[in-house]
């Protein structure tokens, strides 16, 4: 019986302490990370739409003649890109276009003289012409009297002396009038050919001057300096393809605002926010999120007035869906 005793009381305990085993254990609480009424972010005003402008030609930026949040029209020089080769081209170009020129004007003298001297040799051929063809109608008509024996024989021999004189001056002053005017053509075929020779070495200075024209950077639309991404002295290519950005619709805004990961958290595209300008203080202006990114929130805005520009540092405030001051408990379940 004591054995029986002994055995049941054994069992009793083991019962008792599994029951107590059993028993749950009260649970711990953890505390809920309140969620904030809302985030305040600051960054500046950007452009919505931007339109990148290249570096023309690849050289040396030599002027930047714009200033970020300057307003800027279509066709206005932005800056200017200089190329030491192409200048060199202009250079050589020039100094070829200056040789050929003056080599024209050396012979549009020698043209103006030579003119000259066939104006006074034609005048010298015709006059001895006219003096020649006299003595030898008086020569022919004193051959017919002396073939008649109506006249001395030496004023025959005197008339046909004359006459040979006569013809040989006539024959030589045409000649020299001839080259005379032999000159001026040949004067003038090489003034043709060197004109034509001018004319294709101006054209290869225009173009010259065309290229180096070409590193003119000019607007393409119309709207305000956003963006300048250059030096003067720098060097720059078309590879450099936002030297200066330009922002249009001068209305359709947006601020890129720095937001640590706790924050980008608790934000979404498409949420409803605020701008607020500080250097307009004007009053808060709605405004949507746009995009979250990696270390920042875009958000976009319509500005209600032109003063609002590009640059500016803006406040953003972005309401918080479900937040909460005190948020419940959470019990959390042990193993």
């Amino acid at each position: 019986m004591a054995l029986t005793g002994l055995i049941g009381a054994a069992a009793a305990g083991i019962v008792i302490g599994r029951l107590h085993r059993a028993a749950p254990v009260p649970p711990a609480t953890m505390q809920q990370p309140a969620r904030p009424a809302n985030v305040t972010l600051t960054g500046r005003v950007l452009a919505q739409h931007v339109v990148p402008v290249a570096a023309p030609l690849e050289g040396v930026l030599d002027q930047v003649l714009v200033q970020v949040g300057q307003e800027v029209v279509a066709g206005q020089l932005l800056a200017r890109v200089k190329s030491g080769a192409l200048e060199g081209s202009r250079d050589a170009a020039q100094l070829d276009v200056e040789r050929n020129q003056d080599k024209v004007n050396s012979l549009e003298a020698r043209m103006t003289a030579a003119r000259l001297e066939a104006s006074r040799a034609g005048a010298v051929a015709t006059s001895t012409r006219a003096i020649a063809e006299k003595t030898e109608r008086e020569y022919l008509r004193q051959n017919h009297l002396n073939a008649e024996g109506a006249t001395p024989r030496l004023t025959f021999q005197a008339a046909q002396r004359e006459n040979e004189r006569a013809q040989a001056d006539w024959k030589a002053a045409q000649s020299v009038a001839d080259q005379a005017g032999q000159t001026v053509e040949g004067l003038a075929n090489e003034i043709r050919d060197q004109q034509k020779l001018l004319e294709q070495k101006s054209e290869a200075l225009e173009q010259s001057k065309n290229q180096i024209a070409a590193g003119d950077v000019l607007a393409p639309v119309d709207g305000i300096v956003v963006g300048l991404h250059g030096e003067p002295g720098e060097s720059v290519s078309p590879s450099t393809n936002n030297l200066v950005e330009i922002g249009t619709d001068a209305a359709l805004l947006e601020v890129d605002a720095e937001a640590p990961p706790d924050v980008q958290k608790l934000v979404e595209p498409g949420m409803s926010a605020t701008v607020q300008v500080l250097e307009l203080g004007a009053e808060p202006i709605p405004a949507n999120v746009k995009s979250v990114e990696p270390g920042k929130v875009v958000v976009t805005f319509v500005s209600p007035t032109p003063l609002m520009k590009p640059g500016l540092t803006a406040q953003v405030t972005i309401p918080i869906a479900g937040s909460n001051s005190t948020p419940p408990s959470r019990p959390n379940q042990l193993p």
